[in-house]
């Protein structure tokens, strides 16, 4: 549990209702209290905005008006927005705050730090809850923007919840026209990363990320500044999940490398589309043994405020080749007139050929016919300057009258020189 010291809001009373008990977790938008709603006499989960965002009244507004579009989404899988408001501080400084469910458990994270790597089918099974939640709220319109494994909450009775709908939303209108990013970069899509708009396909490419996460205990992209890793998702594509962890099976890499698709328009078209995909996976694989509940929540991994990227990297532009055709069945991901047969066409070795070989990290299709050439033509280039070399040498009456070489001599020289990694001759 995170510590509650030093922090001015722990024993206060929020706009005259929620008594705030203890820090729970601390992100890069807001901070969230276990609080006491004295109106009602129950536990809920206070999210309160850090101040220099709640300093912006149009960004207050659309905060509020994004709560309160999360607050008529009711589903079992997601976790219920009770309350929203504004109001001042005893120093004079803004307070605007969710209020939700409390829900006694843990985060996913802190299942993955002990548990991971998951089988297939425990990693499929915590899944399917998240995307059935993640469905209904595409199906009124509401966008997460935020799906993380700090996100997802693990009840102590096993049931999975999906948590901050609204806030990140709102924050993350606010900070486009902002020029910046708002999100958790090693989940970010390249769409949003670049200021592009987004839709449900961004969450389900965030999805996919923690599904890789989940069957190889590690994030597809790591660096040493978020920057960094943002630019990654941009220009390069996420590895096929078994060079990791060998032996999952291939639909299972498929339905990874389905959802981290770079290109909107060749991931699935929601979390509807990829809840069916998981459950013809499920209905394969069987049932999962391993238990889900846990104990305490942990701390949240920060949401990361990118400063303006000027990534401007096109992204590989092999991605159309298998744009339609899902892990499932090798068909189009449009609705079909006809019911599908029973037994299942597994996709065209040409196609998953095609997206295994794009998931080659820094490497994309085509690269290494370029790189081939390039190296033949150094080659080439070498003999040649060889040749002259000698061969002006030999005209001359010997090597040692090589002091003032003729044109074309001087422009060789560095290159035999530069591809030896020597010091050109001066």
């Amino acid at each position: 549990m995170s510590s509650t010291r030093r922090d001015p809001l722990v024993g206060d009373v929020v706009d005259g209702r929620y008594q705030v008990l203890a820090r729970v977790a601390r992100g890069g938008m807001s901070t969230v209290y276990r609080a006491l709603d004295l109106r009602l006499d129950r536990e809920v989960a206070l999210k309160v905005m850090h101040e220099h965002l709640a300093e912006d009244p149009a960004l207050v507004h659309r905060f509020e008006r994004e709560a309160k579009t999360a607050a008529r989404l009711s589903h079992p899988h997601v976790v219920a927005v009770l309350d929203q408001g504004h109001t001042v501080g005893p120093e004079g400084d803004v307070i605007a705050y969710l209020v939700m469910e409390f829900v006694p458990g843990r985060t996913l994270r802190a299942v993955l730090r002990e548990q991971a790597p998951l089988s297939p089918a425990r990693a499929l099974r915590l899944l399917r809850p998240v995307l059935d939640g993640l469905a209904a709220a595409h199906r009124a319109g509401l966008v997460h923007r935020d799906v993380k494994p700090e996100n997802v909450l693990v009840r102590d009775d096993g049931r999975v919840t999906v948590a901050d709908f609204g806030l990140a939303r709102a924050a993350t209108g606010h900070t486009s026209a902002g020029q910046a990013v708002l999100g958790t970069p090693a989940y970010l899509a390249p769409e949003h990363i670049l200021g592009e708009p987004s839709d449900a396909r961004a969450d389900v490419y965030a999805v996919g990320i923690m599904a890789f996460e989940m069957l190889t205990g590690r994030q597809p992209y790591t660096a040493d500044t978020a920057l960094q890793v943002a630019y990654r998702h941009v220009n390069e594509r996420v590895p096929v999940p078994s060079t990791l962890t060998p032996g999952l099976p291939e639909r299972i890499d498929d339905l990874v490398l389905w959802c981290t698709e770079p290109d909107p328009a060749d991931r699935p078209a929601d979390a509807t589309v990829l809840l069916e995909a998981v459950d013809r996976l499920l209905a394969e694989l069987g049932p999962v043994t391993n238990g889900a509940d846990g104990a305490n929540r942990e701390d949240e991994a920060p949401t990361t405020v990118l400063p303006p990227v000027a990534l401007t990297a096109a992204l590989p532009t092999t991605r159309g080749a298998h744009a339609a055709v899902g892990p499932e069945t090798g068909h189009e991901t449009q609705p079909k007139t006809e019911p599908e047969p029973e037994t299942e066409q597994a996709p065209a070795p040409s196609q998953r050929q095609a997206r295994r070989a794009a998931r080659r990290p820094a490497l994309t299709l085509g690269a290494g016919r370029l790189r081939a050439f390039a190296i033949g033509l150094a080659v080439t280039l070498l003999l040649t300057g060889a040749a002259l070399l000698l061969g002006w040498g030999l005209g001359s009456g010997g090597l040692t009258r090589a002091a003032a070489p003729p044109e074309g001599g001087a422009a060789a020289a560095p290159v035999l020189s530069d591809l030896r990694g020597a010091p050109a001759p001066r």
